[in-house]
C-alpha cells in the first residue's frame, strides 16, 4: 500500500534518526528556513499568488459607466449618462476618455500623456488639442507671452520668471539603484545576525511541529552592537551615504558627515540606546504551530515589556486552524492585571463553496472586561452559474435590515466585469417600514490584451506656450459661450442677500451663545 512503511524504510529511518542524535548534527534545515518555507507553502495553499514572473506588457483599459435610471434619475435629475475609459498602451502611452451629460449638456474630456508630453482635448475649449512638453517647456514659457512681466497674459507668478517651476517639475530624483547591493548586504547581515543570535527551536507535535523563536533585550544589544561595528569600518557605506545626500541636496553637506562620522566615533549615542534597552527589558517570542503538511495553522507573536517599571504584554494571533476561517486577533494589557486586558480581532469565514455557490463574510469582536461587541462587516453571496452577487452590510447601524448591493460579477485572467444592478437600503435610517430598492446601473470593467485599441501615441496638438493672444481670445469666447459652462456659473454663483439679511449675523450669534453659557 502507498501509505505502508516497510522494514526497510523503518530500519533506515532509525539508523538516520540515531546518528543525528549521537553525533549532534544540525537539521537539514534551521528553524527560520523551515519557517521561510511554511510562510510560503501556507500563502500558495491559500490562493495568494506569489509568482515572481513578470507578465509580458500588454495593453490595458479600465472603464465605467454609469447609466441612469427612475430611481437614480429621480435623486438626480440633472445628471446624465456618464462614461469614462482610461487606456496604458504596452509602450507605456497612457489615455483617458469622458464623456458626460449635466442638465442636458454634453461634455467631453480627452487626455493623453507619453513621456515628457501632456495633451487634452475639451468640448468647452472647441475640441482642439492643446499640449506641452516638459522636455522643453521651460524655454518654450520664456518665448511665450505668459512671461512678458506685466503683460496682459502674465504668468510669472505661477511659473516664475525664469520658469523656475519648470526646474522643479524636470529634477531628476536621485537613481539609489547603484546602492542596492550594500542594502542587500546589509539586510543579509542584520538576518544573519538575529538568526545566529536569538533563541529557535523546532519540536515535534501530534498535528505537525512547533516553531519557537525568542529575541530578547540582550539579543537585540548583540545584534545592534555586530551591525555598529561592522558599519564603522565600512567605507563604502558612508561613500554611498554621502552620494545620496548630495543628490539630495540637503545644504550643509560637511556638518551631515561630521554628524556621521561621530557617531561612528564614539558611540554614546549607541550606549545611551543600551541604557534605555536595560531599562526598559523586553522579550519578543513568536510561536509558530504547523501540520503534518507544513502549513502554518497558528501563530502568536508575543512582545512582553517593563515600561517605566510597568510589565506589560501584547500578543498577535493568527489562527488559520480550520480551513475555512482565518482569525487575526490582538490582545494587549498589563501582567499585574490580566482582567483588565483589551482584545479585538477580525474574522474572515467561508461559509459556503460548492460548485455552484460561494458565501463569505466578514466581522469584528473587541473585548474589555465583561463588554463584548461583536459587529458583521459584510456577508458576500456568490452564484458561479448566474455570476450574480450579494453584498450585504450593517456598518450602517441598521439592527434588523442590512444595507445590501447586488449585481453581477464576471472575472477570466484578461477581463473582469462588475455591474451593480440594485440597492437596497434600510428602512430604518428613513424611520420607512420596509426596505427601500433602487434600481442602479453602474457597470466597472477591466480589459487586457493587444485587441484593445489604445492609442499609441498622442495627436497632433498646439502648443499650449505657443498661443498667441488672438488665440487666448477665441479660447476664452469658447468657454464663456459655452451652454454648460453657464449653466455650472449660474449654480455656483451666491445670490444677493435679501432685504431682511443681517450683515452681522455672526457677530449676534457668539454674543448669544456665550450668554447662554454664562447663564
Amino acid at each position: 500500500m502507498k501509505h505502508r512503511l516497510s522494514l526497510f524504510a523503518i530500519l533506515v529511518a532509525a539508523l538516520i534518526l540515531t546518528l543525528s542524535f549521537t553525533a549532534c548534527r544540525k537539521p537539514s534545515r534551521t528553524p527560520s528556513e523551515i519557517f521561510s518555507d511554511a510562510v510560503s507553502a501556507t500563502l500558495a495553499d491559500r490562493g495568494a499568488n506569489i509568482s515572481e514572473e513578470t507578465p509580458a506588457p500588454t495593453n490595458s483599459q479600465i472603464s465605467l459607466h454609469y447609466k441612469p435610471t427612475a430611481d437614480t434619475g429621480a435623486l438626480l435629475p440633472t445628471l446624465g449618462e456618464i462614461k469614462l475609459d482610461g487606456f496604458i498602451n504596452k509602450n507605456g502611452t497612457q489615455s483617458a476618455s469622458l464623456s458626460l451629460s449635466f442638465a442636458n449638456q454634453p461634455l467631453t474630456l480627452d487626455t493623453y500623456m507619453a513621456g515628457s508630453q501632456f495633451a487634452l482635448s475639451c468640448s468647452v475649449l472647441g475640441n482642439t488639442t492643446y499640449g506641452v512638453d516638459l522636455s522643453t517647456a521651460k524655454e518654450d514659457y520664456l518665448d511665450s507671452i505668459f512671461s512678458e512681466v506685466g503683460g496682459a497674459f502674465d504668468l510669472t507668478s505661477v511659473f516664475g520668471v525664469n520658469g523656475e517651476i519648470f526646474d522643479q517639475l524636470t529634477k531628476a530624483t536621485p537613481d539609489f539603484s547603484a546602492y542596492e547591493t550594500i542594502l542587500n548586504e546589509y539586510l543579509d547581515l542584520l538576518l544573519e545576525a538575529v538568526e545566529d543570535t536569538m533563541d529557535a527551536t523546532v519540536t515535534e507535535t501530534e498535528a505537525g511541529q512547533q516553531l519557537v523563536f525568542v529575541l530578547d533585550t540582550a539579543d537585540l544589544k548583540t545584534i545592534l552592537q555586530g551591525v555598529y561595528d561592522y558599519a564603522a569600518k565600512d567605507t563604502k557605506l558612508r561613500d554611498a551615504v554621502n552620494k545620496i545626500l548630495t543628490g539630495m541636496e540637503l545644504g550643509e553637506m560637511d556638518d551631515v558627515l561630521a554628524q556621521y562620522d561621530d557617531f561612528f566615533a564614539s558611540p554614546e549615542a549607541l550606549n545611551d540606546l543600551f541604557t534605555t534597552l536595560d531599562n526598559n527589558p523586553f522579550t519578543l517570542t513568536l510561536t509558530v504551530d504547523l501540520n503534518a503538511e507544513e502549513l502554518i495553522t497558528k501563530a502568536d507573536l508575543t512582545f512582553e515589556a517593563t515600561i517605566n517599571g510597568e510589565a506589560g504584554e501584547i500578543v498577535l494571533t493568527l489562527d488559520m486552524s480550520q480551513a475555512n476561517k482565518t482569525v487575526i486577533a490582538i490582545r494587549s494589557g498589563s501582567l499585574k492585571e490580566p482582567e483588565d486586558a483589551v482584545s479585538a480581532s477580525i474574522t474572515h469565514e467561508v461559509l459556503e463553496n460548492t460548485e455552484s455557490s460561494y458565501k463569505e463574510s466578514l466581522s469584528v469582536s473587541y473585548t474589555k472586561q465583561s463588554t463584548s461587541v461583536n459587529i458583521e462587516l459584510y456577508t458576500l453571496s456568490y452564484n458561479k452559474s448566474t455570476h450574480a452577487f450579494n453584498l450585504s452590510t450593517y456598518l450602517l447601524g441598521a439592527v434588523t435590515q442590512p444595507l445590501s448591493l447586488q449585481g453581477t460579477y464576471q472575472a477570466t485572467e484578461e477581463n473582469m466585469t462588475l455591474a451593480l444592478t440594485t440597492l437596497v437600503l434600510p428602512g430604518e435610517l428613513f424611520e420607512a417600514p420596509e426596505a427601500i430598492t433602487m434600481a442602479i446601473d453602474l457597470t466597472f470593467a477591466v480589459r487586457t490584451g493587444d485587441t484593445i485599441a489604445a492609442p499609441a501615441e498622442l495627436p497632433a496638438y498646439t502648443d499650449v506656450f505657443a498661443l498667441t493672444e488672438a488665440q487666448i481670445e477665441a479660447i476664452a469666447n469658447e468657454v464663456a459661450t459655452d451652454p454648460l459652462v453657464g449653466i455650472l456659473a449660474e449654480m455656483f454663483t451666491p445670490t444677493a442677500p435679501d432685504d431682511n439679511w443681517d450683515e452681522n449675523w455672526d457677530e449676534d450669534w457668539e454674543d448669544d451663545y456665550r450668554g447662554g453659557i454664562e447663564m
